[in-house]
């Protein structure tokens, strides 16, 4: 029977830590260097092929080689098994801002289970009350769920969105100068303009973070094509006493206008089920083209000719404000692009005194912030009375789908630095992170869609600190089976060079990746760097447990917690650092695990 030595059990704390030094120089490495997401795959597939022989030559084999398969096997399922539900809780708490591919997954997590909500929170408007399975399909393939930061306008009055709006989370408040109104989950809201055609009568501004289901009015108007229960559920509530209400004391309609428009609601659903407005809409926008070929202060917006002019203002709403209120206000969600048409204009910083700027007539304003999706980092006041055409930031997307000019332009904006230079003084930004922003915004530029919001992404959350030790829990969980491993193997005999080079390979990528996202967190490199020490401190610490508790175990519990181990790594291997090493560098990924492989073969190979 083994016994007991303080030096070995010193000693396989020292061998856990060697195995898991890579990961403070990883995070050292990060500082000062900068790799190509395609160098982090390699070193990422070749920490894992490494893993991968060292798990099968100093774990699987020996087990194998003394006769206890079932030991093995079993330890293996649960290893696994326990990996998993550890992963996902860890995930959960933002633990899967470690590596890429975990984050792409639980973003599709997150999509469904805002799907599965958003079907539930149709059933409980009373327009979507007995819907069959196929409405439901049908419904669920035409919906966006939109985020929108405390304090975003989701809608202004006089504004046309042809939009319905059902809340998912958080609360929404409907206001003008005789109402104000707090919807919360589950409420819609948008229904009397979208059926009416007519311009929104409140504001609606988002109080806290919301998630927002949008059904479209041309998705509405084919759903009536096919489901008798929605057009029979909407010719009722178009004939209620809440819309005849609303078009006589919101919108100021007389009773003849409404007679008419019922008359002819009746003819277009006995017909093609059409939605036809109250009026005729005003699109006599004609007065966009004295300035359109001119704006200033936006080079996507420079040089327009007549057919980009005559794109862009079907996308547009003009609004009033009056002598000294507020366009946006410092600090708030950046919804709107502004371009004054008549009257003067005041950018100031409340932050800097000095900070005051005049803006006039064909000049553009909020266009840094409109296209990422941030905050204001300034106020503009009107210092006399003011019209300004509004562009929405969904409806950019309209224009990014109709006109290729603007989306070439919008892409040649994004790399510019002007651009870059905003994000660094304004958010301080670091370049990992605008890089990565701008390549998923071309991304979603070259398949039409808006660029994502750095708002959604998390840039200004609080929970920084919080994401962070998320990130150093995962990682944590990642090193406890192979410190427990550590510490067993040294009670028969020496540890394998081949499983400590493995461990030690595999950890070195992960550090340098990681690390990076931490610096993304504003997480200082001090902080960051006690953060992997400290982790390598507790795989020492495990690697020393591991030999203690090892000490007086039967040879085949010796082999369950072998496969304890390899299970837990193997499911992590393939749960994470291959799809992680993939996604970043594609086709290098397989020859750079193939050689991480090889070379742990070879190491053990010297050593016998």
């Amino acid at each position: 029977m083994p016994v007991l030595s303080d030096s070995v059990v010193f000693l396989a704390f020292l061998i856990g830590i060697i195995s898991a030094a890579s990961l403070p120089l990883g995070a050292l490495t990060s500082f000062f260097w900068k790799p190509d997401q395609r160098i982090i795959a390699a070193l990422m597939a070749f920490g894992a092929g490494s893993l991968l022989a060292a798990l099968t030559l100093d774990l699987v084999a020996s087990a194998l080689k003394n006769g206890h398969f079932i030991s093995l096997a079993v330890g293996s399922i649960i290893g696994g098994i326990l990996f998993i539900f550890l992963d996902n809780v860890v995930n959960n708490i933002g633990g899967y801002k470690r590596k890429f591919a975990t984050a792409i997954y639980h973003r599709n997590i997150q999509n469904r289970k805002k799907l599965q909500d958003t079907l539930w929170h149709l059933g409980r408007v009373e327009l979507f009350h007995d819907l069959n399975d196929q409405d439901i399909v049908y419904l669920s393939q035409n919906i966006e769920n939109r985020f929108y930061a405390k304090g975003s306008k989701i809608f202004l009055i006089g504004e046309i969105t042809d939009e319905l709006f059902i809340i998912q989370k958080g609360s929404v408040e409907l206001k003008n100068e005789f109402k104000k109104e707090i919807l919360v989950a589950n409420d819609g809201f948008g229904k009397a303009s979208l059926f009416s055609g007519l311009a929104h009568v409140f504001n609606a501004t988002a109080i806290e973070d919301c998630f927002i289901s949008i059904i479209p009015k041309k998705t509405l108007e084919s759903f009536l094509l096919i489901s008798d229960s929605f057009k029979e559920h909407t010719k009722q509530w178009l004939a209620s006493e809440e819309m005849k209400s609303y078009l006589k004391n919101d919108q100021n309609f007389d009773d003849l206008t409404i007679e008419k428009w019922h008359e002819a609601l009746e003819e277009s659903f006995s017909k093609e089920c059409i939605l036809p407005d109250v009026v005729t809409r005003d699109n006599s926008k004609e007065k966009f083209f004295e300035i359109g070929s001119q704006i200033n202060r936006i080079s996507w917006l420079e040089e327009l000719d007549a057919d980009d002019i005559e794109d862009f203002v079907e996308v547009l709403t003009y609004k009033t404000y009056k002598k000294d209120s507020y366009l946006y206000t410092q600090g708030e969600p950046a919804q709107y692009l502004y371009i004054i048409d008549q009257g003067e204009v005041i950018i100031c910083d409340e932050n800097d005194t000095n900070y005051r700027y005049l803006q006039t007539r064909k000049d553009a304003l909020g266009n840094l912030s409109f296209i990422c999706g941030l905050r204001h980092t300034t106020s503009a006041k009107a210092e006399s009375d003011v019209g300004v055409w509004i562009l929405r930031r969904e409806s950019l997307t309209k224009l990014i789908e109709k006109n290729h000019n603007f989306k070439l332009k919008i892409q040649f904006f994004l790399q510019s630095n002007t651009l870059n230079g905003y994000l660094q003084k304004r958010y301080s930004l670091n370049q990992g992170t605008i890089l990565s922003w701008i390549d998923k915004a071309m991304n979603n530029l070259k398949a039409e869609k808006l660029p994502p919001s750095l708002l959604e992404l998390g840039i200004e959350s609080s929970n920084a600190h919080g994401a962070s030790f998320a990130i150093w829990l995962g990682i944590l969980l990642d090193g406890i089976p192979e410190s427990l491993i550590i510490g067993a193997n040294m009670i028969h005999s020496t540890i394998s060079l081949s499983l400590v080079a493995g461990l030690f390979l595999s950890n070195y990528p992960e550090a340098l990746s990681s690390s990076r996202g931490m610096r993304d967190e504003n997480l200082s490199r001090w902080r960051i760097f006690i953060m992997w020490s400290s982790i390598m401190i507790f795989t020492g610490v495990g690697a020393a447990l591991g030999n203690i508790f090892m000490q007086n175990a039967e040879a085949h519990w010796f082999a369950f917690l072998e496969g304890l181990a390899a299970g837990a790594m193997l499911t992590m291997i393939a749960q994470t650092m291959l799809p992680e090493a993939y996604i970043k560098g594609g086709s290098i990924t397989g020859l750079a695990t193939l050689m991480g492989f090889l070379v742990t073969i070879s190491l053990k190979t010297i050593e016998n």
